[in-house]
């Protein structure tokens, strides 16, 4: 037997590998206890754990997935693509050294053995598992997975139970528990589901950041862990999965793993493999950045900044962990240049794809810790101002739509109108509306009727040959039936005609600078078919009083009324109408010094609805450039209930009088005589989004009011962060 003191020098690397080809460590006082009791005894057991582990290994995981050698290689000396027991060395060369490079070595030659080697060739039998224990194995590990999601809820026990050292104790035991699962699947030739193995992945991520998160830190069980995942992450990618979201997902976790242990090199080979399949997402980059971030490295920062940059077509965009990575790497003193001249470049990219376009309290204060409070500070801006920064003197700006997103909105609409869609109109609008849309399936005829109806606008609202500019669009049904859900409730002509009067009379409107658009369905021969039909096969068909007929002739009359044909969404008109290029052309470009970025007056077509177009999002516009349309270009309204009573008789008998004497308001019903009044909210003067000026020396970033999700509405405080010399 060999003496004790030929292992106690390396008996630590036996125990990593021992940890990266079993999963099993020993931590803490175990492992130092066993080895004092009996050196020879536990370095014999290492010895033969690590024989026994290596020849239950499938396949030569790091060889197919991961281009640079891996971790467990490393500790034995090998290469990419070799068995550990590859390389030979010499047991007496790394007797006499006493660096932690002759210990690996007096491991790799512990493997290379002829013992061993005659162990490894001889043939090994391969096992095969039923199918009830593939189910026990799928559903031990969902265990685990769904134990780790609810240690990351709000903790609702006692301190004594949610302590960060019961969490990781707990953490350690369910992925012990996990990885003797999947160990032994994999002495089955067992192929778990995609989603088990990243479950699994994740745990291990998560165990590898605790460990090192901890007081004090346990790098040596983060570095197990990390070993582990990478052997998880090759045995699932070397059947050549590159593809889809589990393998992303797999890819992550792993380089969360690989960054924590600062094994960077590795994450950027892992990194650049997961971009050219085009599976990069946002937390993909993350932690690259970060460590890059951590060490302030700027050129390494940069060119993993401009990889995700690159990735913005695919929606890889950065968001609040990146945009304090972006503060972090150019913030110390010393890096001046690095401050006035990458921060704002970085800003910028952080500024036109960041979404949504608000920061934490937390990340406020972090970046004003960083940046110091002589050029980071925090403002209040009142959402019903100006826009007008007490700290600068700039005033902020309304963001609408660019002409790109403008283009992009008209193609979605048109291509929306070209798709089936049958069974929706069934489902949603009753029988007959389907049949008539099914008769003409196959044809462009609404895509055709949408295509005239934009010719015909830009006909009459053509600033340059004269026309009148639109600035009202009117959702007809959607103001019908507002407040309407009562018993005796209904599509209300009354209530359109409210909102007319409100516009030609309180807003100062011609009629030809008003459209109402309005489905045809309601305008059909003197009866009205409800939108929310009691029985789901069929809609009734209702009469319409005449007054209300009266109504409707008064407004084509005055050139108002549009028609939607059948099997349309009365939607996509009045969306063509507020981006149609045509009623853009002709505004006034407001380029004032004082304003952060220069923007249009306010002169674009405004919609009055309420609708909030939850169904046409995924479809016509991306997230950002969507809400800024429905913060710029929408109008919400109300309809009250007046108080008639309450007033005077003589300013009843004023509105009387102005009924009677007034040609522009049409018919007989006013807010006077029924006691209804229409409340417009326009949209706010300025966006609350990330803003700068010109020269990219003032920058502007709302604060959301808590630190849970960001809401782009909420808040008034803004971080003012000026990067002048």
């Amino acid at each position: 037997m060999r003496a004790a003191s030929t292992y106690q020098g390396f008996a630590r690397s036996i125990n990593s590998v021992r940890t990266a080809r079993e999963g099993f460590p020993l931590v803490g006082t175990q492992r130092t206890s066993a080895l004092h009791k009996d050196p020879v005894a536990a370095s014999t057991s290492c010895e033969f754990k690590i024989r026994t582990s290596l020849r239950s290994w499938p396949g030569k995981p790091y060889s197919t997935s991961v281009s640079a050698p891996g971790l467990a290689d490393k500790l034995v000396g090998g290469t990419s693509g070799r068995r550990p027991h590859a390389r030979k060395a010499s047991t007496t060369e790394a007797q006499q050294t006493g660096s932690e490079g002759g210990k690996m070595q007096s491991v790799a030659s512990l493997l290379s053995s002829a013992e061993f080697a005659e162990e490894e060739h001889r043939p090994v039998e391969r096992l095969t598992a039923t199918p009830e224990q593939r189910k026990e194995w799928c559903a031990e590990l969902a265990t685990a997975v769904k134990t780790l999601g609810k240690m990351q809820r709000k903790p609702k026990g006692s301190p004594s139970t949610t302590s960060p050292e019961h969490v990781h104790a707990e953490l350690t035991e369910q992925c012990t528990a996990a990885v003797a699962v999947w160990r032994a699947a994999q002495a089955h030739n067992c192929q778990l589901p995609w989603q088990l193995c990243n479950g699994l992945l994740y745990l291990l991520a998560e165990a590898c950041e605790r460990a090192l998160s901890n007081s004090p830190p346990d790098p040596e069980s983060a570095l197990s862990w990390c070993v582990i995942a990478e052997e998880v992450y090759a045995a699932n990618t070397a059947k050549g999965r590159h593809e889809g979201a589990q393998y992303e997902a797999a890819a992550s976790s792993l380089l969360k793993c690989l960054c924590s242990c600062q094994k960077i090199e590795l994450a950027v080979e892992l990194l650049e493999e997961v971009v050219s399949h085009k599976e990069a997402k946002r937390r993909t980059f993350g932690p690259v950045l970060a460590v890059y971030a951590s060490r302030r490295d700027t050129e390494s920062f940069r060119t993993i900044w401009d990889m995700m940059m690159a990735e913005r077509a695919r929606g890889v965009t950065p968001g609040e962990a990146q945009l304090l990575d972006a503060v972090r790497v150019a913030a110390p003193q010393e890096a001046k240049i690095a401050l006035l001249q990458v921060l704002p470049e970085l800003l910028a990219d952080v500024g036109a794809e960041m979404w949504p376009s608000a920061v934490s309290p937390s990340a406020a204060a972090e970046i004003q810790e960083l940046l110091g409070s002589a050029r980071a500070h925090v403002v209040s801006i009142a959402r019903d101002s100006d826009g007008l920064c007490p700290l600068t003197g700039r005033r902020l700006s309304l963001i609408t739509l660019t002409q790109e997103d403008r283009e992009a909105m008209l193609q979605g609409l048109f291509q929306l109108a070209r798709e089936d869609d049958r069974t929706r109109k069934r489902s949603r609008k009753g029988q007959r509306v389907a049949t008539t849309h099914r008769a003409r399936a196959g044809s462009d005829f609404v895509a055709e009727r949408l295509g005239t109806f934009q010719h015909w606008l830009q006909q009459r609202h053509n600033v340059a040959s004269g026309g009148r500019p639109l600035r009202y669009v009117v959702d007809g049904a959607n103001v019908a039936y507002c407040r309407q859900n009562f018993g005796e409730g209904g599509f209300s002509f009354y209530q359109i005609n409210l909102v007319l009067n409100h516009l030609v009379e309180v807003e100062g409107c011609s009629w030809d600078e008003i459209l109402l658009l309005m489905p045809k369905k309601y305008l059909n021969d003197g009866a009205c078919q409800e939108a929310k039909p009691p029985r789901p096969n069929l809609s009734p068909r209702v009469e319409v009083a005449q007054e209300d007929l009266d109504l409707v002739q008064r407004w084509r009359d005055k050139g108002v009324l549009e028609a939607v044909p059948y099997g349309a969404d009365d939607d996509w008109w009045w969306l063509l109408s507020c981006v149609s290029d045509s009623l853009t052309q002709g505004f006034e470009v407001v380029d004032d010094s004082t304003s952060v970025i220069p923007s249009h007056s306010q002169h674009l077509p405004m919609c009055i609805t309420n609708d909030n177009m939850r169904d046409h999002r995924l479809y016509i516009l991306e997230s950002r450039s969507f809400t800024r349309f429905k913060a710029s270009q929408l109008v919400r309204f109300d309809i009250m209930e007046r108080l008639v009573s309450a007033q005077p008789e003589d300013e009843n008998k004023q509105y009387e009088e102005k009924e009677e004497a007034s040609d522009e308001c049409m018919g007989a019903e006013s807010p006077a005589t029924q006691g209804h009044y229409v409340v417009l909210t326009p949209p706010p003067l300025f966006s609350r989004e990330i803003q700068t000026n010109m020269d990219q020396t003032v920058w502007h970033l709302p604060i959301h009011n808590s630190d849970g999700p960001a809401e782009i509405e909420d808040g008034e405080e803004w971080l003012v962060i000026t990067l002048h010399c």
